[in-house]
């Protein structure tokens, strides 16, 4: 106990040492920084009977998309866009959709099968892209609005 004390004394001692700017950095650290649920759907993305969850998240720093993909009674996580600003998430099933093939120098749509569940991030009259399963491993494309 005396150990214990001590410890959390130095401690103590150590922030009335630190800058202004440090202490309220640390405050922070210990006091945790809110995380804003932007949207999400439950679906089975990689199709080994188990529903998965992907969500966009803004942490404050940046607007991520999340997947969470559920195996063996607990989920592995997968950060599948970082940085997403003012995109919106929509979640689809469906057979196909027209994107730009990843090479580069290609302009022309094509069609991807895609077979199951897919993801869809979309900047409003701008840019979309999907993120779907194949190959045991997520894939994106660029699409067309």
């Amino acid at each position: 106990m005396t150990l214990l004390f001590r410890c959390h004394g130095l401690l103590v001692l150590g922030l009335l040492f630190l800058s202004m700017p440090a202490q309220a950095a640390y405050a922070e650290m210990l006091e945790g920084k809110p995380l804003a649920f932007l949207g999400g759907c439950r679906m089975d993305f990689d199709r080994n009977g188990q529903e998965d969850l992907a969500m966009l998240l803004d942490t404050g720093n940046s607007v991520n998309l999340v997947l969470l993909q559920e195996e063996y009674g607990g989920y592995n996580a997968e950060v599948l866009a970082y940085d997403t600003g003012q995109m919106l998430l929509t979640c689809h099933f469906g057979e196909s959709v027209m994107a730009y093939p990843e090479e580069e120098g290609d302009s022309e749509l094509v069609e991807l099968s895609i077979n199951g569940p897919y993801l869809r991030l979309t900047l409003p009259e701008s840019t979309s892209m999907v993120f779907f399963w194949q190959d045991n491993a997520f894939h994106r494309a660029w699409t067309a609005d």
